[in-house]
């Protein structure tokens, strides 16, 4: 097997599930995930010789990720917007049942889905990595900006996220 085979295996098998998460914050059904994941491996194997060492594998991978999403979402927007409207009419015709609390949890992620996905490029970014656990100082490195940044951003997409959410807090 070649080398960078090796390495690409390796890189994958190591990231596959951040790189998954990372897709799915990104995208709307699973089939644009897997689509999405999909093209993050073509885009790691094209870029794998590239790779100089300047930071962390992790964050490298990362930002290819990012960098895809972000081009995903622009060729995707206006079908999302569709995809959007519809889910929350078809939302309200549900009728109350025995599955209420399910329901409702159901209703309250995909608002929240719905809310990050009309947050700015970067705020999105950096909320997707927010869920992902990365700490402040590696966001900083990944999205390009201070890491005092990152935390008051952190804090302000928060702060706005419970306030179009209604109050609710369920971080």
């Amino acid at each position: 097997m070649e080398e960078k085979e090796k390495v690409f295996k390796q890189l994958i098998q190591d990231n596959h599930e951040r790189i998954y998460r990372i897709c799915s914050y990104h995208s709307s059904c699973r089939d644009d995930c897997n689509d999405l994941y999909q093209q993050v491996l073509i885009n790691v194997w094209q870029s794998l010789r590239n790779f100089r060492g300047d930071s962390k594998i992790s964050t490298w991978i990362y930002r290819i990720a990012l960098n895809t999403t972000i081009d995903f979402n622009r060729a995707e927007n206006r079908r999302l917007q569709g995809k959007i409207k519809y889910q929350q009419e078809l939302g309200s015709t549900l009728q109350q049942d025995d599955r209420w609390q399910k329901i409702q949890e159901e209703k309250f992620l995909q608002e929240l889905s719905n809310q990050i996905n009309q947050l700015s490029v970067i705020d999105k970014l950096i909320m997707s990595l927010v869920m992902e656990e990365v700490g402040s100082k590696e966001i900083a490195e990944i999205v390009g900006i201070t890491e005092g940044n990152v935390r008051v951003k952190t804090h302000r997409i928060r702060e706005a996220l419970k306030l179009t959410m209604g109050g609710q807090n369920h971080e």
